[in-house]
């Protein structure tokens, strides 16, 4: 696979980055009017999801891969959304964004052990920028807990992202691992649907339904969480894209540009104030980023779809070719030789489409009737 163009990682991995800060804004907006139900947020959107799946199967394609392995990604990025979602309501959205870069690490380590990814000591230095800039938004995030008005838990608030980065770096990787192999986006994207609409279902009924039945719904209310279905939707539509031409780190590594959105949202929307220590986290890491992006890496992928053929298949299969281009040839040879012996004698050579025609000898035709 070519390795993908400039134009297209930054043009895709910002659409993607964007409408990641949009599910942020959304979300925070919706915390702010008492909507605290994060599994109702993104079952709604799983729902939209399975359109997909029903589109593939009215074209009777079969599903490729096992369900079980579907059920364990959908898994994952059901409690990353729930975590993530959880998390507005603790500390603010730019804390959110930018603790939200630990999936680079994480990615880089499941990288490595699902994908036998390559890294350079160059990857590793940028990735140790990034964890630095992190360590500098917990520092200003300690600084929170005391001043009246801010968010309601912050530290707790950032460790929820930080178990959900792990839970996206899972659903991540694995989804390079799958589309990388050969899966179908539509299959891919309307089973994680089914599979984490069913686990929201679940997790709505135990853990929101009371919050949802308190909840008087208002048309802004109902707004910010179309807002925020629509940008969950068309992040995972245009997502399998850029993972195949680009792999997970990648696109981890772009969504670090989603924390600049979130300071221009929070600045703009929030009226929140900007402290200096995520200045500083931003910058550094910013410098982590371009580091990283000096030397790209490499990963070996196969395909993991149930009717691929195995290795002895293909080596039969070329076997059966061969002796039918074979048989085939002697054929042509013995046709355009008896053509070529009546007309212009036993002796007489002649060149057929880059072939050289001669008589067959008895050995020859008698490989070719059996004899």
């Amino acid at each position: 696979m070519s390795k993908p163009s400039l134009l297209f990682s930054l043009g895709v991995g910002q659409s993607i980055s964007i409408l990641c800060t949009g599910m942020g804004v959304f979300s925070q907006l919706l915390a702010r009017e008492g909507s605290r139900v994060p599994t109702t947020q993104t079952f709604v959107p799983y729902c939209l999801l399975t359109l997909f799946l029903a589109y593939r199967l009215l074209k009777h394609q079969p599903i490729t891969v096992v369900w079980w392995k579907y059920l364990f990604i959908a898994f994952a990025d059901a409690e990353a959304n729930y975590l993530i979602v959880k998390a507005y309501q603790y500390t603010t959205i730019t804390s959110v964004m930018l603790l939200d870069c630990s999936t680079i690490p994480i990615s880089m380590i499941l990288s490595k052990w699902w994908l036998k990814a390559s890294y350079t000591r160059r990857h590793y230095t940028g990735v140790a920028i990034a964890l630095t800039g992190l360590f500098c938004i917990f520092l200003s995030d300690l600084g929170k807990e005391h001043e009246a008005g801010a968010a309601a838990a912050p530290i707790f608030g950032d460790l929820l992202v930080i178990l959900a980065a792990c839970c996206y770096s899972i659903s991540n990787v694995a989804q390079e691992l799958m589309i990388k192999g050969g899966v179908d986006q539509f299959e891919y994207l309307g089973m994680i649907g089914l599979f984490a609409a069913c686990i929201n279902g679940v997790q709505m009924v135990l853990l929101d339904w009371n919050d949802l039945m308190r909840i008087q719904w208002t048309p802004r209310q109902v707004w910010y969480l179309f807002g925020f279905a629509a940008c969950l939707v068309s992040m995972y539509s245009i997502t399998p894209i850029f993972m195949h031409r680009c792999g997970a780190v990648l696109m981890n590594l772009s969504l670090l540009t989603a924390d600049g959105w979130a300071v221009i949202a929070s600045l703009v929307i929030f009226r929140d104030s900007f402290p200096v220590l995520y200045l500083m986290g931003f910058v550094i890491i910013l410098a982590g980023l371009i580091v990283y992006h000096k030397t790209p890496e490499t990963v070996e992928v196969y395909s993991i779809v149930q009717n691929e053929h195995t290795e002895e298949d293909d080596i039969e299969n070329v076997d059966h070719f061969a002796i039918a281009a074979s048989d085939e040839e002697w054929k042509q040879r013995r046709v355009s030789t008896e053509t070529t012996q009546a007309r212009h004698g036993p002796t007489r050579k002649k060149k057929k489409e880059g072939i050289e025609l001669e008589p067959l000898d008895s050995k020859k035709e008698g490989l070719l009737t059996g004899q």
